[in-house]
């Protein structure tokens, strides 16, 4: 209950920070708290860490669900937009077979290190988005608002 509560608190949250800090950098602000929550997951020394780490990235997935969505056909041309909307979904779905294929060499090794990887592997995207997202441009809508055509 405690982490549907707090991935609401990013959903809630991420149409206001969007509209104040603009869609891209909301976008790494959502890529620092995923990281945050998996760097606290893999490193978990009690079960308490652990679960804190969870309703962090939790705060981070629900951020990047409601923003990228919006963000990809507004920086898009009409003739691509149909695509790159429904590109996230496709991600989601490879993202999460990769977290399948990559859990499963995981369980191969010791019980001590295989579970931290399988919940600290997730820094990894988290970090590339980060830095990847620093070349996308700004979106339209928020530099109109902002008073800059």
């Amino acid at each position: 209950m405690l982490m549907f509560a707090s991935s609401r608190v990013g959903s809630v949250s991420a149409g206001r920070i969007s509209n104040w800090i603009g869609h891209r950098y909301t976008i790494v602000v959502a890529s620092t708290i995923f990281l945050l929550g998996s760097v606290l997951m893999g490193y978990a020394h009690a079960y308490a860490v652990l679960m804190a780490g969870r309703c962090i990235a939790g705060v981070g997935v629900d951020f990047s669900l409601m923003i990228a969505p919006v963000y990809s056909p507004k920086i898009s041309s009409p003739s691509s937009r149909g695509f790159l909307t429904s590109l996230p979904e496709l991600c989601i779905s490879f993202g999460i077979l990769l977290g399948y294929i990559s859990n499963y060499l995981f369980g191969k090794l010791s019980l001590k290190l295989g579970w931290r990887l399988m919940l600290g592997i997730a820094t990894v995207p988290s970090l590339a988005l980060a830095l990847g997202v620093h070349r996308m441009p700004e979106s339209p809508r928020w530099l109109v608002m902002q008073g800059r055509l």
